[in-house]
């Protein structure tokens, strides 16, 4: 399991997140990627008061079961609050309980980028309120920050042993 940054916001972009040298370096190094898991803040679930969601859903059937199911488990051990805020409205999985969707698309980020070459993807957001690509900052709830980092290791070793 590794992590990657790609230290460009969207405004930014000037061609694809995982590039050729990305790719290359990789596959150097003899790591096979069998899932991405976007780092992201989100304006979705702040009125839910939630303290993660998970975006952009591009995975496969037993890759999305166990991620949700791996999230609802923290959040009921840790009393947070997470939604799911789908890639397509009229695709929700059935396996995610309706009361955690934002009946919303999500907005685009890394994760179509890395679906268009066949990677298996989602985004995991912190929810914040106020213009996310502006230079005056955002706000976020303080609890929240804990429960995401704690939500995002379980993710990683969900995801790492699939």
């Amino acid at each position: 399991m590794g992590f990657g940054k790609t230290g460009r916001p969207e405004r930014q972009r000037k061609g694809k997140h995982f590039d050729r040298m990305e790719r290359k370096y990789l596959k150097r190094k003899g790591v096979h990627v069998s899932c991405v898991i976007v780092l992201d803040v989100t304006d979705m679930g702040w009125k839910e008061k939630a303290d993660y969601t998970i975006e952009n859903n591009f995975w496969g059937e037993e890759l999305g079961c166990s991620v949700v199911s791996c999230i609802q488990k923290i959040s009921k051990e840790s009393s947070s609050i997470w939604r799911f805020v789908p890639s397509d409205i009229e695709k929700i999985p059935p396996y995610v309980l309706p009361e955690a969707v934002v009946f919303e698309e999500a907005e685009a980020d890394e994760s179509w980028e890395y679906d268009e070459q066949g990677l298996l993807c989602f985004s995991f957001c912190l929810p914040v309120c106020g213009d996310m690509h502006a230079d005056k900052g955002v706000y976020a709830r303080k609890e929240s920050f804990g429960r995401y980092v704690e939500a995002l290791n379980e993710l990683a070793k969900t995801v790492g042993s699939i």
